[in-house]
């Protein structure tokens, strides 16, 4: 799904005909409904890491950004014998991102596999969840309509005060409508709903536990994992 596609499907669900949304508040829907997608749906990623020379350091790849999560990271051995390693941090740079390993140095050429989770796009969507999204994107902007309605209602008199109120009125209808269908297509409870059923222990026992995400400046710290 390419981002053009899900911008005709946010546009196809949220019907403003009276022009109240600009184009770049359209596109920050899309933005939070991805980064929600993301909480709810971890985009899990991988690459393997080549030492470029002796040492307990290593350039990540070029796309790594601050909102990457290092989840697991093994030192690739001959015949598949390979080595979880535990004590790690990822460190900024000026110029970019490295790994870096606590009391341990590698030789050049030494491969190194790590697992991370990282934004999601919109081409990373799952295809099943594709109108889900959508749809989340879809609540923010009736959610923004409704608003914008109802602050116009107390300006409104007569007839055009109560076509204004109908009109906040059913935007906020289909804002709780579009969140509810977000939340039932992905099968996760809605954290808004007071009461509403944690996700199952499994599908949070299935991720590897996780680490301190960066160290920006000063002396790093390392943490052991148990």
């Amino acid at each position: 799904m390419t981002m053009d596609e899900l911008r005709a499907s946010v546009e196809h669900m949220v019907r403003d005909q009276h022009q109240v949304l600009a184009a770049p508040e359209r596109d920050r829907a899309i933005d939070m409904a991805l980064a929600r997608y993301g909480v709810d749906m971890p985009r899990r990623a991988s690459a393997t890491l080549r030492w470029q020379a002796d040492g307990h350091a290593q350039r990540l790849p070029q796309q790594w950004q601050l909102s990457f999560e290092l989840l697991h990271v093994e030192l690739l051995g001959a015949g598949g014998r390979n080595e979880a390693l535990h004590r790690y941090l990822v460190r900024e740079l000026a110029d970019g991102f490295e790994l870096l390993l606590h009391e341990r140095t590698l030789l050049a050429g030494s491969q190194v596999f790590i697992i991370y989770i990282c934004p999601h796009e919109a081409g990373s969507i799952h295809p099943s969840h594709r109108e889900a999204v959508a749809a989340y994107a879809a609540h923010l902007l009736c959610r923004q309509l409704a608003a914008h309605f109802s602050g116009e209602r107390e300006a409104a008199i007569g007839a055009d005060a109560s076509q204004t109120e109908s009109r906040a009125r059913n935007y906020a209808a289909r804002a709780a409508e579009w969140r509810a269908s977000y939340f039932a297509a992905l099968g996760v409870a809605d954290p808004a709903i007071e009461g509403a059923p944690a996700r199952p222990a499994a599908a949070v026992a299935s991720w590897p536990q996780r680490h301190p995400r960066h160290q920006v400046g000063g002396a790093p710290t390392f943490r052991v994992r148990a």
